[in-house]
């Protein structure tokens, strides 16, 4: 018979308090959410969820609580309102799960949303039919792009890429802009997006 090890590694769970934000003169109220009997928080969080603030909402729950459902139901109402939706996620790699996720439990279908390396990796990519130019990709109402990518860090490898990525973030916005789009800026795994942006 096979023996199990198990590795023993703290849980990392941050608990948001109103205080911790007060010395910042951030205006902070909690909603606690109580999970399901099955233990997902979906309609709770969207129950009380206030869709005309222009303001900052922190989701935090346990894994399998159901934040992923939780966040393509958000993304769906205001993608249908006519808002620009901007998913911005820690690692490159989460981008193509991003895009398979709003194309299987959304209405958003996968040729509507902008993987943004498409448009700013340029020469990097193999498959150059695939290449979006930077004016088409400004066009987009749902955008999926990284934490660095956001914050101008081209990281070590890409340094090149930084004039690309400033292009297409710079055409984005004087595009909402011309037309009075609204945006909605969704951080997704903001611990690893802290983490990777050193």
């Amino acid at each position: 018979m096979q023996s199990i090890n198990i590795l023993n590694s703290p849980v990392n769970f941050k608990k948001i308090n109103e205080g911790d934000f007060a010395p910042f003169g951030y205006d902070v109220s909690k909603n606690m959410i109580t999970p399901t009997e099955e233990g997902y928080i979906s309609n709770q969080v969207q129950n009380v969820f206030n869709w005309e603030s222009r303001s900052t909402v922190v989701i935090n729950a346990g894994v399998g609580q159901g934040k992923t459902h939780t966040v393509m139901s958000i993304a769906q109402r205001y993608y249908n309102e006519g808002f620009v939706l901007v998913f911005a996620v820690p690692y490159r790699s989460l981008i193509s799960q991003y895009v398979a996720e709003l194309d299987t439990n959304t209405s958003i279908k996968k040729e509507m949303i902008l993987d943004f390396r498409l448009a700013t990796e340029g020469d990097e990519r193999n498959n150059q039919e695939e290449r979006i130019t930077i004016e088409d990709a400004a066009n987009y109402n749902v955008h999926i792009v990284t934490i660095n990518g956001l914050l101008g860090n081209p990281g070590e490898k890409f340094v090149h890429q930084a004039d690309i990525k400033k292009r297409y973030f710079n055409s984005t916005i004087e595009r909402i802009k011309n037309e009075g789009k609204k945006v909605v800026l969704i951080l997704d795994e903001v611990h690893d997006s802290i983490a990777s942006a050193g």
